[in-house]
């Protein structure tokens, strides 16, 4: 578990902060097959084996086709993007027009705009809508039809053409006719995007369609970021490491490698400050974390801490639970005559990173669940403070569960349950005497 604890915290909490890793910038990151090449701007001081964090790269999505109606764009990427509803923002780049450019606000809420008539011509319906719909020609855009009559046509369908900003046309199944409200219900459309889909709100009215090679630009938690095993380290100012994924190379964005976590596990709070104390003199970090266990307790219920014992039936079936409590101890450096005020402000602005690393993450179990339940947070609070560093302490807990397979079994108990008892007769006939004794009681 505590293997378990110490990985997640090196491997996440420098997604949310810099301050227990050593930060390099690095200036390109480029693909070759599953190789990924990373450029640093100065030495890196990195061997082949190191992990490593690579934050903030953004893999290039290309793009088919930017076009725009009024002050929305259309955006159709040739593979899928990977943004969900609820993306408030996208970043475009490479596009001539500087307007399409930079990070733009998504347009994902299935926006319902009222129709006024539809009339139908063969399959084909031209559909009017009371406000400007901002949908875009050939952007595969579907629609869903709502409050029609005959019900047929109430459906999801593509846009086909848009003649004008509050007209669209779409194939329609069914009789030659025109349609109408029904019941008194407000016909409707509604937009849904795909996966290949984006729309975003443009300023000014730049030329359409856009122009030149353009890129949607995406922060993957997968991809080029992530924590990584450097593979080689081709020179001082160079580093690789190997990838599953094929993304679009360069990656793009202000790009970070984060190594050296100052984050370690001890044995007990006696031990801590020792090991803090050798660190800090040595100049390494001015934030260092600790990781301690506490004791594990076994209940019945959890309610009371001895209750595990009031049950030792032979044979009965037990269901214990294991509590598990763990501190970090996180040591800041003073700097300044308000140090304990300014301290204990950065303490708790950790608060929001270490529950994003911790709070329901599962370590693995000893017992044949297979896991703790999520952890979660049970208290925070100051711990120590002298001239040179603040110590802050966030006590966390899980359990577990023992279940019958972790028990003993009836028949490994027993060392001898049955007697077997050969006669050999002179005649060399076999007769088989068997004694069966229950050693369970």
């Amino acid at each position: 578990m505590l293997q378990d604890i110490i990985t997640q915290l090196k491997s996440v909490l420098p997604k949310y902060t810099d301050d227990f890793t050593t930060n390099l910038s690095v200036t390109s990151l480029v693909r070759s097959g599953t190789t990924v090449t990373a450029e640093t701007s100065v030495d890196h001081n990195l061997t082949a084996s190191d992990n490593i964090l690579i934050t903030d790269a953004k893999t290039p999505v290309l793009i088919d086709s930017i076009t725009r109606n009024g002050n929305y764009a259309s955006v159709i990427t040739n593979t899928k993007h990977s943004l969900v509803n609820g993306d408030k923002t996208t970043e475009i780049s490479g596009a001539d027009q500087s307007d399409y450019n930079g990070t733009k606000t998504l347009k994902w809420t299935p926006e319902i705009f009222s129709i006024a008539s539809i009339s139908i011509s063969g399959t084909t319906a031209t559909v009017t809508t009371i406000s400007d719909h901002g949908y875009v020609a050939d952007s595969n855009i579907n629609v869903k039809l709502t409050g029609i009559s005959p019900q047929s046509y109430n459906k999801t369908v593509n846009v086909l053409t848009v003649p004008t900003s509050t007209t669209f046309t779409c194939e329609i199944e069914g009789t030659d006719q025109d349609a109408s409200n029904q019941f008194g219900k407000i016909m409707q459309v509604q937009q849904i995007l795909n996966s290949y889909t984006l729309i975003f709100e443009v300023d000014n009215t730049p030329i359409t369609p856009a122009t030149g090679t353009i890129y949607q630009l995406t922060d993957y938690q997968t991809g080029y970021n992530g924590y990584k095993t450097v593979t080689t380290v081709p020179t001082t100012t160079s580093f690789t490491y190997e990838i599953s994924e094929t993304p679009l190379s360069p990656a793009q964005g202000t790009i970070l490698a984060k190594s050296n976590p100052t984050i370690d596990a001890a044995p007990d709070t006696e031990t801590i400050s020792s090991l803090f104390t050798t660190k800090f003199t040595s100049g390494e970090s001015d934030n260092w974390m600790y990781c301690v266990l506490g004791d594990d307790v076994t209940s019945r219920d959890r309610t009371m801490s001895t209750d595990a014992i009031a049950q030792l039936n032979i044979g009965t079936s037990t269901r214990l639970t294991m509590l598990k409590t763990f501190d970090l101890y996180v040591f800041i450096k003073t700097s300044n005559s308000n140090y304990f005020t300014d301290s204990m402000v950065k303490a708790h602005s950790y608060l929001q990173p270490l529950g994003k690393t911790l709070v329901n993450f599962k370590p693995t179990s000893p017992f044949s669940d297979g896991h703790y339940t999520g952890i979660v947070l049970t208290g925070e609070g100051f711990s120590a403070l002298n001239s040179q560093y603040y110590v802050h302490r966030y006590s966390f807990e899980t359990h577990n569960y023992m279940y019958n397979a972790d028990q003993v079994n009836l028949a490994d108990a027993v060392p001898l349950r049955n007697f077997d008892v050969d006669f050999l007769d002179k005649d060399n006939v076999i007769a088989e005497i068997r004694a069966e004794i229950d050693q369970d009681y």
